[in-house]
C-alpha cells in the first residue's frame, strides 16, 4: 500500500506542478529511482526535464543522496538545470542540501505549503481525477479480505488503476471484482459488531472452510485434509495438500493472538530438497530431522506448529504476578488432538522422501539431515552414500566447511569434496583438500581484525605455527575425521584438534565416539586460554584425558559439563604442579581435584563469613587471625588428647584432612560462637565442635575422619572432657551424641 500511495502522490505533485506552470516539462522520480539510474549510467536521460522529487533530501539514504548530489552538480555544469520542485510544506533540506552543492545556477521552489500537503495534494488530486465511491461502497470496502500486506498492497494498486477507469465510479460490484482479482470473494452482507464473547476476532478472513488456491501450483494435489481446532471462540484451521513432489501444511487462525494470523510449512522434493516455514513475512529455510512424528527433542517444524496453534487457540490474557491461569480440561483434549493431527501430517511428509537417503540421514545430528538428504538424494552413483556409510566423519565435516567457513573458498572447497566423492577419488585425496582449506580459513580468521578478541585467540594458536607443526595438525584433524562416527556435532568436529591423543582410545559406538570428541575438543579450548602449561605437561594431561575422556564425561555430579570438569583438573595440576600420567588412576586423581577443591570453596565461604561478620581474616601483617580464647586450652587423659584449633589456617588443613565441612565453622569461631578442637581418641582422629550456652558451654557436634559416627570408647572419653569442663565451671550440660546405645 505504501508504494500505491507514493505512485498516487508522484501523480499528483506531477499534475499540481502542470497546474502551476503549464510549460514545465516535469520528470518523475524518488531516492531509489536515483540510486538504480546512478548504478546503470542512465542520468543523462533526465537532463532536459525538471525533477520533481518524492522524498526531502534529509530522508534519503546514504547511495540515493550520493546519486542526488552527483546529478546535482552535473546539471548545474551544463546549465541545464532551473527549477527542482518537492512535496513537502518546507524545503528546508532540500535547500540546506544545494546550499553545500554549489552557490548559483540553481532555483528551488516547493508547492504550495498546507495543513497536511502530502495528504491535501493526494486528496485534491482523487478529488479531480479519482474514482466516486457511491454510499453503498463504504460498507462492502471494510469487508474486503485483507488477509496479509501483499493483499493490501495489490487492492490498493487495483483501486488506483480504477481511477482512470471508465466513468471513474466505484461501486460495490468493482469491489467484488476487485477481490476476485485477487483470488477471493468479497462478502455480500454489511459490516457486523464484533461478538460479545472475543474482542480480538479478525473480521477480514474468509468464512471457514474457504481456502485461497495455490498461486505457485498448476496441478491439482493428489490428496488434500482439512480440520478444525476450536477452544472457546477461537477456532484454527488445518490444510494439507500433498502432490507427488510436494507438501504444504497452512494453519490459520481467526483471532488476533501472540503469533501471527498464518503457519505454513512448505516441503519440496524438486528441483532440489528444501524445507520452508513461513508464520510472518516471506518464507524461511527450516531445519527438520527427517522425523515420522513429532520428535521429543531438536528444532523440528511441526512441532513449532503445534506451539502456534495453542498460541492461537488460547486467548491473550495479562497474566499478572503470582496468577496462574487455571488449567482447562478441554484445551487439553483439543491439543491432543492437534497433535494426532500434526503427527499424520509429518508422516505423510516423510512418506514422500527416498527410503535410503533418509535412514542414512537419520543417523546424523539433527542439525545436519537437511543438507545431507539433499546431497544424497541428488547423488545418481550412490558414492556419497558409501562415504556417509563407511567414514560419517568426512561428510560431517564437510557440513562444518560450508555452515561455518562462510567464505567463498569454503564453500568450494565443499563443492570440490562432494565432486570428488561422486567421481570415485580416494578419500584421503579429497580430505586433504578439504583440511587445506579449513586450514587457511583458520589463518585468515585468526587475522581478521573484526573477529572477536575470544574466538581469535582460540585460532591465533594455529596461524602462529610453523609449517611442520601446522602439517602435523592437519594430519591429526585428517585422522579424527577418519575416526568421528554419527554421533559427533558438526561443530566439534570444526574445532582443532587436541595437541596429543591415542587413535586406540577412540571408541566405536555412537555415543561414547561423540562423548570423546566432545571431551577432546574442550581440552583444546582450555589449553588454549592457559599458555603457561610446559609442552610435556600438555602431553601428559592429554594422554590421560584420551583414555578416560568417556568417564570423565560421565562424571560430572561435582561439575557438570565437560569444559568445567577439564577446568578443574587443570587447575588442580597447575597448583599443585601434579599432573597425571597415562597410568595414573582416574578415580584417586579426580577424587584428589574435588577436594582441592572444595578446599578452596569452604575458603570462599569462610572469606564471605568474615566479610559478613565485619572481621577480618589476616591482620595487618598478613598473617592469619587467632581465634578468641577457648573454654580449655587442651586435655590430655592417657594416649587421648583435645588440642584447640587456633587459626583460620589450622580449620582449612583440619578440613582438607578429615574431610568434612569444619572450615564453614570459621565464621562463627571468629565471633565466638564456636570453638574447635582435633582429638586423638582411641587411636582414631576426631573433629569437635564447642558452643555457648547461656553461661556455660555444650558439645555441638564431634564426627570423625569423613564424618563418620563415634565409637561407646569414644563417647566415654569425650563425656570425661565434659566433666572436666563442668568440674572447671565452663560447661554443665553434655551432648546427645554421648548417649548410651
Amino acid at each position: 500500500m505504501q508504494e500505491a500511495e507514493n505512485a498516487l502522490l508522484l501523480e499528483a505533485m506531477a499534475a499540481e506542478c502542470l497546474r502551476l506552470e503549464p510549460d514545465t516539462k516535469i520528470l518523475l522520480a524518488d531516492g531509489a529511482w536515483l540510486r538504480d539510474a546512478h548504478a546503470s549510467g542512465r542520468l543523462p536521460e533526465i537532463a532536459q526535464a525538471d525533477l520533481l522529487l518524492l522524498h526531502q533530501m534529509d530522508n534519503l539514504n546514504g547511495p540515493a543522496r550520493g546519486a542526488m548530489r552527483f546529478l546535482v552538480r552535473e546539471r548545474i555544469e551544463r546549465s541545464l538545470l532551473t527549477v527542482l520542485a518537492f512535496q513537502a510544506a518546507t524545503a528546508e533540506g532540500l535547500r540546506r542540501f544545494c546550499a553545500r552543492t554549489c552557490t548559483s545556477g540553481l532555483s528551488v521552489r516547493g508547492l504550495p505549503p498546507g495543513p497536511s500537503p502530502r495528504l491535501g495534494i493526494s486528496l485534491g488530486y482523487l478529488r479531480i481525477n479519482g474514482p466516486r465511491i457511491d454510499d453503498t461502497t463504504h460498507t462492502t470496502l471494510t469487508t474486503v479480505p485483507w488477509e496479509c500486506a501483499a493483499d493490501i498492497k495489490a487492492l490498493g494498486e487495483r483501486i488506483l488503476h480504477a481511477a482512470y477507469s471508465p466513468g471513474r465510479l466505484m461501486t460495490p460490484e468493482k469491489v467484488a471484482l476487485l477481490c476476485r482479482f485477487l483470488g477471493r470473494r468479497a462478502s455480500e452482507s454489511t459490516a457486523s459488531a464484533p461478538p460479545r464473547c472475543c474482542l480480538n476476532r479478525l473480521h477480514h478472513t474468509l468464512p471457514r472452510g474457504q481456502w485461497p488456491p495455490a498461486a505457485d501450483e498448476s496441478v491439482p494435489p493428489t490428496k488434500t485434509v482439512t480440520a478444525e481446532f476450536r477452544h472457546t471462540c477461537a477456532t484454527v484451521e488445518l490444510r494439507q495438500q500433498i502432490w507427488p513432489h510436494r507438501f504444504l501444511l497452512e494453519l490459520r487462525a481467526d483471532h488476533v493472538g501472540r503469533r501471527p494470523a498464518r503457519f505454513e510449512i512448505d516441503v519440496t522434493l524438486q528441483p532440489q530438497f528444501a524445507v520452508k516455514v513461513r508464520d510472518s513475512g516471506g518464507w524461511t529455510a527450516h531445519e527438520w530431522g527427517l522425523t515420522a512424528g513429532l520428535p521429543i527433542v531438536g528444532e523440528d517444524p511441526f512441532i513449532n506448529a503445534r506451539y502456534w496453534t495453542y498460541h492461537a487457540l488460547v486467548p491473550v490474557r495479562p497474566r499478572r504476578k503470582g496468577n496462574r491461569r487455571p488449567v482447562d480440561p478441554g484445551l487439553g483434549a483439543t491439543m491432543r488432538e492437534v497433535g494426532a493431527r500434526l503427527r499424520e501430517a509429518a508422516c505423510s511428509a516423510v512418506a514422500l522422501l527416498d527410503g535410503n537417503a533418509r535412514k542414512i540421514a537419520l543417523r546424523y545430528p539433527n542439525h545436519m539431515r537437511v543438507w545431507l538428504y539433499r546431497q544424497l538424494a541428488a547423488d545418481t552413483s550412490g558414492r556419497l552414500v558409501q562415504v556417509a556409510v563407511a567414514c560419517p566423519g568426512a561428510l560431517t565435516f564437510a557440513y562444518g566447511l560450508g555452515a561455518f567457513g562462510r567464505s567463498p573458498g569454503s564453500r568450494l572447497a565443499v563443492g570440490r569434496f562432494l565432486r570428488g566423492a561422486i567421481e570415485g577419488r580416494p578419500l584421503n585425496s579429497i580430505l586433504d583438500e578439504a583440511v587445506t582449506a579449513w586450514a587457511a580459513w583458520a589463518v585468515r580468521r585468526a587475522s581478521n581484525p573484526r573477529t572477536p578478541e575470544g574466538l581469535r585467540r582460540y585460532w591465533q594458536w594455529f596461524a602462529e605455527l610453523q609449517s611442520a607443526e601446522r602439517e602435523s595438525m592437519q594430519r591429526a584433524q585428517r585422522q579424527l575425521i577418519r575416526r568421528a562416527g554419527f554421533g559427533v556435532p558438526s561443530l566439534t568436529l570444526w574445532l582443532p584438534p587436541p595437541p596429543a591423543f591415542a587413535p586406540e582410545d577412540i571408541p566405536t559406538g555412537k555415543r561414547p565416539n561423540a562423548r570423546w570428541f566432545r571431551m577432546m575438543k574442550c581440552l583444546r579450548r582450555v589449553l588454549v586460554e592457559r599458555d603457561d602449561v610446559s609442552p610435556d605437561q600438555v602431553h601428559d594431561l592429554c594422554m590421560f584425558v584420551s583414555l578416560h575422556a568417556v568417564w570423565l564425561h560421565r562424571c560430572d555430579e561435582a561439575c557438570p559439563g565437560d569444559y568445567a570438569r577439564i577446568t578443574r583438573l587443570l587447575d588442580y595440576a597447575r597448583a599443585l604442579n601434579v599432573w597425571p600420567r597415562r597410568s595414573t588412576s582416574a578415580t584417586r586423581y579426580v577424587a584428589a581435584a574435588d577436594t582441592w577443591h572444595d578446599h578452596f570453596e569452604e575458603i570462599r565461604q569462610v572469606a564471605q563469613l568474615a566479610a559478613e561478620s565485619g572481621e577480618r581474616m589476616v591482620d595487618a601483617d598478613g598473617n592469619p587471625l587467632p581465634f578468641p580464647e577457648p573454654p580449655c586450652p587442651g586435655w590430655r587423659s592417657g594416649e587421648d588428647t583435645l588440642v584447640p584449633l587456633r587459626t583460620v589456617e589450622e580449620v582449612l588443613v583440619e578440613g582438607n584432612r578429615m574431610h568434612n565441612c569444619i572450615a564453614s565453622r570459621v565464621g562463627e569461631a571468629l565471633l565466638s560462637r564456636a570453638f574447635l578442637y582435633h582429638g586423638e581418641v582411641g587411636g582414631k582422629p576426631l573433629s569437635i565442635q564447642i558452643a555457648r550456652e547461656g553461661e556455660g558451654y555444650r558439645l555441638v557436634e564431634a564426627a570423625g575422619l569423613s564424618n563418620a559416627r563415634l565409637r561407646a570408647p569414644q563417647k566415654r572419653v569425650l563425656r570425661e572432657f565434659l566433666f572436666h569442663l563442668r568440674s572447671s565451671g565452663k560447661c554443665r550440660c553434655s551432648s546427645p551424641v554421648l548417649t548410651e546405645e
